[in-house]
């Protein structure tokens, strides 16, 4: 599995500590929720959190950091476009198309085919 989105702080090691705290969840779920299983998996999602946030703050310290460099060399241009690129939250593309009758469609030759009609 690759990391959501690659210019961001989610990397490969937050992706690994996620798939160590859904394994606790797993165990804890098949071994009927005993108290060392459900304090492990706790354990994990505490890891989880803390990690996150860390990657979170450094990520941002080096964005800051940046916007400071381009703010000393005057490119007001490129200062900008960081500012909105850090504002702007991730929004997945949705590739799908109403059919001739109304139906979805969201195989992408079917789309293709479907605007060559139109």
């Amino acid at each position: 599995m690759e990391p959501a989105n690659k210019g961001t702080w989610f990397d490969y090691e937050c992706q690994a500590a996620i798939e160590d705290k859904n394994k606790a969840c797993r165990n804890m779920q098949q071994g009927y929720g005993t108290r060392s299983l459900t304090e492990e998996y706790k354990e994990h999602r505490r890891e989880v959190k803390i990690n996150h946030k860390r990657k979170e703050k450094e990520w941002m310290n080096v964005e800051l950091e940046n916007m400071d460099l381009l703010t000393l060399k005057h490119e007001c241009r490129k200062f900008c476009k960081e500012i909105n690129m850090t504002r702007k939250q991730f929004k997945p593309r949705v590739h799908i198309c109403r059919n001739e009758d109304g139906s979805l469609i969201s195989n992408e030759q079917e789309i293709l085919n479907r605007w060559v009609n139109y």
